[in-house]
């Protein structure tokens, strides 16, 4: 693991938020954990830097079914982008399963069935939101991050559970890829990956997860900051494109 450190941000006040001039909005489908909340918490300031305003909607339902019944009654043209993160904390059910601690007594038996369970909801979701959309939908892999709020308990959870995240994250991403392989061939190319495992070549794991307090809003964690980075120069790539 690399030694970065991820600088320290606030959010600008409610006076430096009105001062920003708003060019263009963007309309933005969050699917997913409460990894937006944290993503949003960064993002909405840097966009409103360049003159953006991100007008975001979100599916956060845990039950596959019910997500894709949501998702066909949008409007297929409603969105800019869609942001699909199936396995960044609990969106998943079967995932947030390798967050506890008795996971650490998982057989390589009962993980893959594990991961299997966790591929179909993601390709039920998937499937869905390519099918349907034809605007650009980014797909997170996971990095099986241990969401934590820094006290030693939470810290021993996870330690304990490193070991079959890893495992897990090994099983999981190369099928992510496969997925994002099927829907661009089923449907069009307009599925891509965001690699949300490539962070742990640069963050050590703990920097990444465990809960900060940014100004004017509930515990965040720091992987949000890393991800609005991304986020931000693919909007205002698209943004500068639109216009040119």
């Amino acid at each position: 693991m690399g030694n970065h450190n991820i600088p320290h941000t606030t959010t600008p006040s409610h006076e430096e938020d009105a001062k920003r001039t708003v060019e263009k909005t963007v309309k933005v489908l969050f699917v997913g954990d409460s990894l937006f909340h944290d993503v949003m918490c960064f993002l909405n300031p840097l966009c409103l830097e360049e003159g953006i305003s991100i007008h975001a909607s979100s599916i956060t339902s845990k039950n596959p079914v019910e997500a894709r019944k949501m998702i066909r009654f949008l409007d297929r043209r409603a969105f800019d982008f869609v942001f699909y993160s199936p396995m960044t904390f609990d969106f998943t059910p079967e995932f947030s399963k390798l967050m506890q601690t008795s996971s650490a007594a998982l057989g390589k038996n009962e993980l893959r069935r594990i991961v299997d369970k966790i591929m179909s909801a993601l390709d039920s979701i998937l499937d869905r939101l390519a099918g349907h959309f034809e605007c650009p939908i980014f797909v997170h892999n996971t990095a099986a991050l241990c969401r934590n709020d820094g006290t030693f308990k939470e810290k021993l959870r996870t330690q304990a559970t490193r070991r079959i995240r890893q495992e897990a994250r090994t099983l999981l991403n190369p099928r992510v890829l496969d997925s994002i392989q099927r829907a661009n061939e089923t449907t069009f190319d307009h599925v891509h990956l965001t690699d949300e495992e490539s962070l742990l070549e640069k963050f050590p794991e703990e920097d990444l997860s465990t809960s900060i307090v940014v100004k004017r809003s509930k515990p965040t964690t720091p992987i949000g900051k890393v991800l609005a980075d991304f986020y931000r120069s693919i909007l205002v790539g698209h943004v500068y494109q639109s216009s040119s």
